[in-house]
């Protein structure tokens, strides 16, 4: 036995040190040391000692000063800081610098997010406990943002050109009948209109099933727990649907904005007159789709693509309403070349007009598709003007309901990248881009975080990693899927501008912060997170298959 074994053995019957037996055993220790031996010793404590001073200093940072190098760091951060030294993780894992920089990621306050994750809201009134919830609750947000799942499965033998994701949910269509299936609790329900009519139009919420039928037309929504329909003729045909809880968004072809509350009657959104001074050529696209707050806040946007039609976005609370337009404007000048659209937000309250918002937004190339969608669980939507390849700077608009706000960015983005946002298969959520593509001969996620600049692509595990399951009884596989905990087995690798991904053609993409879905016509890939309070929260839905 070495001499640092023989110390370490020295310990009481229940595992602590023996402290007495240990300093005997130092005393001998000492009595032997040659004088050079002993200044080694003296020079390694005091070194000890010194550092053990800078971190004193260190905990007594002003509160205001660490709150300054908080706003130079990302979220993960917060974490690294316990590997690198104790002191460091003890003081910035104060409660209220994780506030701060949480605050930078979610809209919402904390106690949002404290209903969401399922516990006992009762219970973490300590701040001790809730230090805990939060800490929690940041190491998932940053296992979501670097792809590390706690399921990662396939679901073989699906062919349908029709699926639609929300929230935890699949919906398949297979001719007439109707499949929804809970990604949570894997249950699956079948629907059927009663005439057993095929829905070209349809669409998944989170509490309804919404599809249209014709002679004559009529609405329907079946609740996803009850199973209840309810119908209600509409005065014309549908151009656009968007749903939320009990509420739907309809569009009709004669330009009328209805709210439906399911089970109740139809309500008409006052109509606005034009800008006799604007500059519009023709109003050109629609999204619908809808978002709560705890306030109540529930909000839809919808989009329609048509030449002379009004496009239109509506976004309603019981008694709120956004109305998001977007129209191609006219250049000022012959020498302007740039392409000019313009994003109107208007905001309602009991189907009265109450605030205007506008937004420009400039292409090289006049836009082939425009696109509003949300893009977190915290009433935050993304708008795009989908254009050519020819412009690497890739123009990106938010809106915060809750602020009432628009925020505009600019990506750079490789050729290649661009190029695959002609696909309109790409997925945007917070702050990263999802874009389907082939690596090594199978399907995966190409994923660009866009405040970091970062490129990397998240690989489905090896064949020996999950068994390829039914529709009915999926075997869940853990999946090691990026894992910055043990990073040199992680399937994730960055990847260069020069070997770029091959483009996949036909793959459609949904995801939120609880799943990420793929679909390549024959199978669905489904990569599921722990969420721990950001979501599933079942709120809103919007049809793009039009």
């Amino acid at each position: 036995m070495s001499g640092c074994e023989s110390f370490e053995a020295l310990r009481l019957s229940d595992g602590r040190p023996d402290i007495i037996s240990r300093r005997l055993h130092l005393d001998n220790l000492i009595s032997r040391l040659m004088s050079s031996e002993i200044r080694y010793l003296q020079a390694k404590l005091e070194k000890i000692q010194l550092n053990k001073k800078g971190n004193k200093i260190f905990l007594e940072i002003p509160h205001e000063l660490c709150l300054k190098i908080i706003n130079g760091l990302y979220l993960e951060d917060l974490l690294r800081m316990r590997l690198t030294c104790r002191s460091w993780h003890e003081k910035f894992r104060n409660l209220d610098f994780c506030v701060h920089i949480l605050k930078r990621y979610y809209q919402m306050p904390l106690n949002y997010y404290f209903k969401r994750s399922g516990l006992d809201c009762s219970g973490l009134g300590k701040a001790k406990d809730r230090g805990s919830w939060i800490q929690r609750f940041t190491i998932n947000r940053i296992r979501r943002e670097n792809g590390i799942t706690c399921k990662n499965y396939h679901i073989e033998g699906i062919f349908s050109r029709s699926i639609s994701y929300c929230n935890s949910r699949i919906a398949i269509q297979n001719r007439e009948i109707i499949e929804v299936h809970d990604l949570i609790s894997e249950k699956l329900i079948s629907f059927m209109t009663p005439t057993r009519e095929q829905m070209n139009k349809w669409l998944l919420s989170d509490n309804y099933l919404i599809g249209l039928v014709h002679n004559p037309t009529k609405l329907l929504a079946w609740d996803l727990e009850s199973m209840v329909l309810h119908s209600i003729r509409l005065p014309a045909e549908v151009l656009y649907l968007s749903a939320s809880r009990c509420q739907v968004g309809i569009v009709t072809v004669s330009s009328e904005i209805l709210i439906w509350i399911v089970g109740g009657a139809l309500r008409k959104l006052q109509k606005t007159k034009p800008d006799i001074n604007c500059q519009e050529e023709e109003v050109v696209a629609v999204d619908i789709f809808f978002h709560s707050t705890d306030k109540g806040l529930v909000t839809s946007s919808m989009k329609l693509l048509g030449k002379n039609y009004l496009v239109m976005c509506a976004y309603n609370l019981i008694d709120i309403v956004f109305l998001i337009s977007f129209s191609r404007t006219k250049s000022k000048s012959i020498l302007d070349k740039n392409y000019a659209t313009k994003i109107t937000v208007q905001v309602f309250v009991a189907e009265a007009l109450i605030m205007t918002h506008h937004q420009m937004l400039y292409t090289l190339t006049e836009p082939y598709k425009y696109r509003s969608t949300l893009i977190s669980n915290d009433n935050l939507i993304g708008m795009e003007a989908l254009e050519s390849a020819s412009d690497l700077l890739y123009k990106y608009v938010t809106f915060d309901m809750n602020k009432r706000q628009f925020h505009c960015m600019e990506v750079h983005l490789h050729p290649e990248v661009r190029i695959r946002f002609s696909r309109r298969n790409h997925l945007i959520w917070r702050d990263q881009i999802f874009i389907p593509v082939f690596t090594e001969g199978f399907v995966s996620i190409q994923v660009i975080t866009i405040s970091k600049s970062c490129n990397e692509v998240w690989n489905e595990p090896s064949k020996n990693q999950y068994a390829s399951c039914s529709i009915s009884g999926p075997s869940l596989k853990h999946s090691s899927i990026l894992l910055i905990e043990t990073r040199s087995q992680s399937t994730c690798k960055a990847i260069e501008n020069t070997s770029l991904p091959r483009l996949t053609y036909g793959i459609e993409i949904w995801g939120d912060d609880s799943f990420i879905v793929s679909y390549d016509r024959k199978s669905l890939k489904i990569w599921q997170f722990n969420d721990f309070g950001l979501g599933p929260l079942r709120s809103s839905a919007t049809d793009y298959r039009n």
